[in-house]
């Protein structure tokens, strides 16, 4: 149940720190996570930035996918024997992630 609530940082973003523009929308339940990775404010599908993102936390030691219709959603499903500390290194690795990847005019 801890590292359920350690995950759930991505479902409500902290106002000292927004999700960059590129997430549209977090859900999901316990350990099973969906990121909607979108182009612009109109939530318009951005599979090609979702392939970017998984590529680089590939390159952080983090798998996740992007799956969905459009494939633009990032499926964040960590093994249930994670540990919150291993929660809090992902999801500072993710944090990473978005810094290479998304461009700059994206973050605000």
């Amino acid at each position: 149940r801890v590292v359920s609530v350690a995950l759930r940082q991505l479902y409500s973003p902290c106002p000292s720190s927004p999700p960059p523009a590129a997430v549209g929308e977090v859900r999901g339940k316990g350990l099973f996570i969906g990121m909607e990775i979108v182009a612009d404010a109109k939530r318009t599908p951005d599979a090609k930035l979702a392939k970017a993102l998984t590529n680089e936390a590939l390159n952080l030691g983090l798998i996740i996918s992007a799956t969905g219709a459009h494939g633009n959603n990032l499926r964040i499903t960590p093994p249930l024997v994670i540990t919150p500390g291993q929660v809090e290194r992902a999801l500072a690795a993710l944090g990473e992630v978005f810094a290479r990847v998304v461009p700059a005019s994206k973050t605000a």
